[in-house]
């Protein structure tokens, strides 16, 4: 936002990744940091966003910041924003699942749990005889 000066964290893990499952996590990745951009740092002069990809037993994206946070007893499952409708949309078809929450001091933090295996089955394609 205008007038605010904002600091980039990262923490990536090397990850392989199949082409489709890249493309989901960089389309969810900014969908999130845009709408921490929008809505997370309004009125305020400094603000950090942090971007962390970890893996393992269990792989995820995480985007948070240290912005204004959610409203209270706010269900992004039920919010109507598009923003949001569109980060769970995009997760599930990595078979994952988005959890938006406030991080304990201050701000928004989305974890994005997601499968390593690649999202789409490809299948012989054969003659019909």
């Amino acid at each position: 936002p205008a007038g605010c000066q904002l600091t980039l964290e990262k923490s990536i893990d090397p990850l392989e990744l199949d082409v489709d499952t890249s493309q989901v996590l960089g389309l969810l990745a900014t969908e999130l940091l845009l709408n921490s951009l929008k809505h997370g740092f309004k009125g305020r002069k400094t603000g950090i966003i942090r971007l962390e990809l970890h893996g393992g037993a269990k792989n995820t994206m995480v985007v948070s910041d240290n912005g204004v946070g959610l409203p209270d007893n706010f269900d992004s499952l039920k919010s109507g924003r598009m923003g949001m409708n569109l980060a769970h949309a995009l997760a599930r078809q990595i078979r994952g699942e988005a959890n938006f929450s406030n991080n304990p001091g201050g701000g928004t933090r989305v974890v994005v749990g997601f499968s390593l295996e690649p999202t789409l089955k490809s299948t012989p394609v054969g003659r019909n005889s």
